[in-house]
């Protein structure tokens, strides 16, 4: 680990599984116009997914129980950025959390007819819970005035 010049600690020598220049080619399944949420029903807040054609994604956990898509990314405090890709309908996405000594974070699920994202697999084991696969649906909402907060990658 190193620390970055903002003091964050990051690897020296990252392994990303996912390549962050290959932009899938199914690209089109994703909008880039849209936010896709999932609210927990244990805990109070959701966590929202903001996809970019550049294989990026930002996830951000918000502590809200009123979803409100203009306000989720009003601000990238707390964000994380990762990669995703898309293979047959497949979506991986892949971030580092800089927590705890740092881990990657990796997840695979798919994407629905409806243009969701169901997420089943979290850091190579399935989602149970008594048993049964318990999939995190993220629901595609469309979201207006998202080009103001992006990130200058």
């Amino acid at each position: 680990m190193k620390n970055d010049p903002y003091d964050r600690k990051i690897p020296k020598n990252p392994s990303w599984s996912i390549n962050p220049e290959s932009v899938a080619e199914e690209s089109d399944l994703i909008s880039y116009e849209s936010l896709y949420i999932h609210a927990y029903d244990s805990i109070p807040g959701y966590q929202g997914y903001r996809f970019f054609s550049n294989g990026r994604y930002i996830v951000k956990y918000v502590k809200n129980d009123k979803i409100d898509p203009s306000l989720i990314f009003s601000t990238l405090t707390d964000a994380v950025v990762g990669y995703y890709k898309i293979e047959n309908k497949k979506i991986f996405l892949e971030f580092f959390l800089p927590r705890n000594y740092g881990n990657y974070h990796k997840s695979e699920g798919y994407i629905d007819s409806g243009g969701n994202i169901v997420v089943n697999v979290v850091n190579s084991s399935r989602l149970f819970s008594d048993g049964e696969v318990r999939p995190k649906i993220y629901f595609k909402i469309k979201a207006d005035d998202l080009k103001e907060i992006t990130p200058d990658w």
